[in-house]
């Protein structure tokens, strides 16, 4: 939820600063936003995967759901921080008038690698395999969005150049 709410916050940001014709404040508040949904994110992670156990009895008491829950919490608490960098700039791109990229680069992380690694991981690890390759294909958006936004003009995006 965080990562979403930094995304909310950072899309409006950054589009007043275009608006502005302030292409030095967007990025600047890009960077800001990414660096912070990324410790926040980390931080509940780390909670996630300390309470994993906790959270998932907390909704049953079933004992082997328990262990299954508390597994796949763990798993995906690691992509955390690279989930929150591909929520937050997948917003920024949208708030900069960029929006068929992030679109392809979100459809394109999903079809090609989540689906294909989860299907073969699943033959091999089960229900963990699947968390795995979810955990993965986050950590591998994140890579993909930040890599993409760290090379990102702000000064030709629509706004900026009226």
């Amino acid at each position: 939820m965080p990562g979403y709410g930094v995304a909310d916050a950072a899309s409006t940001i950054v589009g007043q600063s275009i608006g502005a014709k302030r292409p030095d404040m967007a990025r600047r508040f890009s960077k800001i936003n990414v660096i912070m949904v990324m410790v926040i994110m980390s931080a509940m992670g780390v909670v996630m995967y300390l309470t994993a156990p906790w959270m998932i009895g907390f909704m049953t008491t079933n004992q082997s759901i328990i262990e299954l829950g508390s597994s796949a919490l763990r798993i995906e608490a690691f992509a955390e921080p690279m989930f929150a960098a591909a929520i937050v700039s997948c917003s920024i791109f949208v708030s900069a008038g960029f929006t068929l990229f992030p679109s392809l680069m979100n459809l394109g992380s999903m079809w090609l690698i989540r689906i294909p690694l989860a299907y073969y991981l699943a033959s091999r690890m089960g229900l963990d395999g699947v968390w795995v390759a979810m955990a993965f294909e986050l950590c591998f958006r994140g890579a993909i969005f930040l890599f993409a936004l760290s090379r990102f003009d702000f000064s030709k995006r629509r706004g900026i150049e009226d």
